[in-house]
């Protein structure tokens, strides 16, 4: 049987890339071990002789979740944000020294205070009883009291019961309202029905590479520089990230012949791309796409049959002269016989803007072009995990529809936002020009998101020391960076990075004075670790 199972391999593997061919096989090979052949169960000679007898393939504690025994794909992902420099910098926390966290976009962990429109209305959710005391505007002002009434008369069960498995139909119905106002009436109405709450803009990508990726046969196109939670899925389902460079020279830009130059190279190996991912505005990059490069790319995926995934969770996030604009909107203003052919999903999050509710988990995504059957399909999956969070799906819909202009609230609530909002934009300006002014440094302007990502030029002499330590030049970097000043960053080659260049990543998160002391300290740093290096 053995035999007959490999000639049916060579015969369906012929004319493949062997690479791919060899990683299909294992992956096959791993999953049918995994499931009952004819009924039995799959076990081997050696197995059989040992019936009856402790399991001892592995000694002292090496089984079950052990990392010697767990799936391979579950031990391989990185995940750099959250990597070495991380670890070390909660050690040194612990010892007793000042840590600056600039390695994850976490706004309210380095100080930013919670918009108290947002919290109010959800402490009066989370705790119903509230409304009906007599004092009740007393402490609250009406318009919190007011749209809290309005949610939970549309929550029936409240905040402690499931909801739909996509969100409370109407708080999907209010995303809807806002991405009708975000696109305009050219765009057309939005159906809320598309709409999946999610935990976080992160799970709903989960859901959808996992709809997409049956094993390393499978591609998807990605941006490098990329946020690594893609590149540490598609790891885990065991899927081929194909890997797009964005021109750094030209402010982060992509080139649509460069993308089907890699996307023809992958079909030559037998990857089939199914969908394309891009990031706007970029992270780490922070670059913005105009509505002419997003319809571009919109009739490449179209003509390629790629499904496009658009990571917009900073789109509130721009400071420079492109405005955002949503990839929904750049598809709906093509021609029909175009818009028509491209799957689109969209995604957006509580976790950035100006919001900054990372712990509360919240955000959703939004299905453009997908068949019913595949609504049906993705609907069922969102199921198996009965529903995401309540709290989250009603500050979610405060988020995307806060006071209007001329409503009871709307001054107070944009005095807030708005003092964060220029904050980072007055931030998101000085960084990159004080990098610049780094010996050895060039960064592209900080024109969205919440991150710079400077070019360190390294000295040969600090490349070959880090190689002589079997670690990435600029995670050295990062690392020496973190011991002599407490700032923790994430090193450019845990997002990828052209070979030969090296990065950094750091958020503009901390107050304005921090930022200036914490650029200071780096520039000292920087000036002395060039001198130390020195070729």
């Amino acid at each position: 049987m053995g035999e007959n199972l490999g000639l049916v391999a060579q015969s369906a593997w012929s004319g493949v890339d062997p690479w791919l061919a060899v990683r299909s096989l294992v992956h096959w090979r791993r999953v049918s071990q995994a499931h009952k052949e004819e009924g039995e169960p799959v076990v081997s000679d050696a197995e059989k002789e040992g019936e009856g007898e402790h399991d001892n393939r592995f000694s002292g504690d090496e089984w079950g979740l052990h990392p010697s025994d767990m799936n391979p794909c579950f031990i391989r992902p990185q995940y750099a944000v959250r990597g070495d420099i991380y670890l070390r910098a909660v050690e040194l926390k612990d010892q007793g020294r000042e840590i600056t966290y600039c390695n994850i976009g976490n706004p309210q962990s380095v100080g930013q205070a919670p918009n108290k429109f947002y919290r109010n209305v959800l402490a009066l959710c989370l705790c119903p009883h509230l409304l009906d005391h007599p004092n009740v505007t007393s402490l609250y002002p009406e318009y919190v009291v007011t749209n809290a009434r309005r949610i939970l008369s549309n929550i029936p069960g409240g905040l402690g019961a499931y909801s739909d498995s996509r969100g409370v139909p109407y708080l999907c119905q209010q995303v809807a309202k806002y991405v009708e106002r975000r696109d305009g009436p050219d765009a057309g109405p939005a159906d809320y029905s598309r709409i999946f709450m999610t935990d976080g803009a992160s799970v709903g990508v989960k859901m959808i590479l996992s709809a997409l990726v049956s094993g390393p046969e499978t591609g998807i196109l990605c941006p490098v520089p990329q946020y690594p939670l893609y590149s540490a899925t598609l790891s885990i389902l065991d899927g081929t990230l194909v890997p797009y460079y964005l021109n750094e020279e030209s402010g982060w830009s992509l080139s649509i012949d460069d993308l089907q130059t890699i996307l023809d190279a992958y079909r030559k190996k037998g990857v089939q791309c199914k969908a394309l991912c891009f990031i706007n505005p970029g992270n780490p990059t922070g670059q913005c796409l105009s509505m002419a490069n997003l319809q571009a790319l919109i009739r490449f995926a179209a003509r390629e049959r790629l499904v496009l995934l658009a990571d917009e969770v900073y789109q509130e996030n721009v400071y420079g002269d492109v405005p955002f604009t949503s990839a929904r909107k750049a598809l709906l203003s093509l021609p029909r016989d175009v818009a028509s052919e491209c799957q689109l999903v969209s995604f957006h999050t509580i976790s950035k803007g100006t919001i900054g509710e990372c712990g509360l988990r919240g955000g959703y995504f939004e299905l453009t072009n997908v068949s019913e059957p595949g609504l049906a399909a993705i609907y069922k999956m969102a199921s198996i995990n009965l529903c995401p969070n309540l709290p989250a799906q009603v500050v979610t819909s405060l988020y995307l529809n806060p006071p209007q202009a001329g409503e009871p609230g709307h001054d107070e609530w944009a005095a807030e936002r708005n003092a964060i909002f220029d904050a980072l934009k007055r931030k998101a300006a000085f960084v990159s020009t004080l990098f610049n002014a780094m010996d050895g440094v060039s960064c592209q302007p900080v024109a969205g998101a919440m991150y710079a990502f400077p070019r360190i030029h390294l000295p040969k002499k600090a490349i070959k020391e880090a190689e002589a330590r079997g670690k990435a030049p600029d995670g050295v970097y990062c690392m020496e960076l973190l011991e002599a000043t407490g700032i923790a960053t994430v090193p450019g080659s845990g997002f990828g990075q052209k070979k030969g260049t090296f990065h950094c990543r750091t958020t503009i998160l901390p107050s304005e004075e921090k930022m200036r002391e914490m650029m200071q300290q780096w520039g000292e740093f920087h000036k002395d670790f060039m001198k130390k290096y020195a070729d």
